[in-house]
């Protein structure tokens, strides 16, 4: 209830914010768009905690009308100021699939601002297409006539058949993170001083003002310490046993994470060939930068967020 109540005056008094996560090109290191992210003012309860409940009570279908007002309007501000405006993209919930004139809605409102359809993306999830596919597809068809861009979220997640999902049209595909924690923790967990991937990227648009944009880079907290006399001394002391036993986990774990490596390389290239990009989320050091390099990830999703 108190969510509910809390959604509901939140809506009433335009008390949302939208944070702005930049998305990276891997192949020139530079930002070709931004996922917008609602937020309650003060962060009393995280997305993960009130999208749920908007999704269940209604409340969905006018948070998300207001999260698109907000987008737009930020585009249109920056248009205004002859600043290079790059794509945004806001995500669409299964809840919002009874909202039947949405893509109407977003029509009206960017010939309102003066803002080229080309400049927003839908982001929906995979998932929407297990739970109603006619309806789903009806939705994706709609916008994509409308020339809206389109990109699936969550991807490779178990919900759909691969390449049923491939034949859906839609520009980008995000990999679920369920994916790839995994292969970024282990990037960070091997790196002995990690750097921030930010630092490689020009994640805020240097012509944006400072009234715009307020940017806070997380980085990664994993330096392993140096160990101490008595510390390599008892170590030295651990019994063959379990000195072999340590052995064969760590062979078994190398065993599982290269299977992974393979399982996400192969999807991957399923998604190339399909002619989509590849977006990966959650990137926050160098060393997993070079990760979705080499595995052939098209775009990144930085844990960086700009307030606008």
């Amino acid at each position: 209830y108190d969510i509910t109540s809390l959604l509901k005056k939140a809506i009433a008094n335009d008390d949302l914010s939208v944070l702005y996560q930049p998305q990276i090109e891997l192949a020139t290191n530079e930002v070709v768009g931004y996922e917008a992210l609602v937020r309650l003012r003060g962060d009393k309860y995280p997305p993960e905690q009130f999208i749920p409940i908007a999704e269940a009570n209604g409340q969905i279908v006018e948070l998300d009308r207001m999260v698109a007002r907000k987008v737009v309007q930020q585009l249109a501000t920056w248009k205004k100021r002859k600043q290079r405006i790059r794509p945004v993209s806001i995500n669409f919930s299964y809840g919002q699939l009874c909202d039947e004139d949405f893509v109407s809605y977003l029509t009206t409102l960017l010939e309102e601002y003066g803002v080229a359809r080309k400049l927003l993306r839908v982001d929906i999830k995979e998932s929407l297409f297990v739970n109603d596919m006619a309806k789903a597809r009806s939705f994706v068809d709609e916008l994509y006539k409308a020339g809206f861009g389109i990109a699936i979220d969550g991807f490779g997640a178990g919900y759909t058949s691969i390449p049923r999902v491939m034949q859906i049209p839609v520009d980008a595909v995000k990999l679920d993170r369920s994916l790839t924690e995994g292969l970024l923790a282990h990037a960070s967990d091997s790196a002995a001083t990690p750097a921030s991937a930010a630092s490689v990227v020009d994640a805020a648009p240097a012509e944006s003002a400072a009234s715009d944009v307020a940017t806070g880079v997380t980085s990664a907290t994993t330096n392993p310490g140096v160990s101490s006399a008595a510390e390599t001394s008892g170590a030295a002391a651990v019994s063959s046993s379990s000195s072999t036993a340590s052995s064969a986990f760590n062979t078994a774990s190398a065993a599982v994470t290269c299977a992974a490596d393979e399982a996400i390389t192969s999807l991957i290239n399923l998604v190339h060939e399909a002619g989509k990009i590849v977006v990966v989320e959650g990137v926050e050091t160098l060393q997993q930068l070079e990760i979705c390099r080499d595995k052939g990830g098209t775009r990144i999703l930085l844990l960086r967020a700009a307030l606008a």
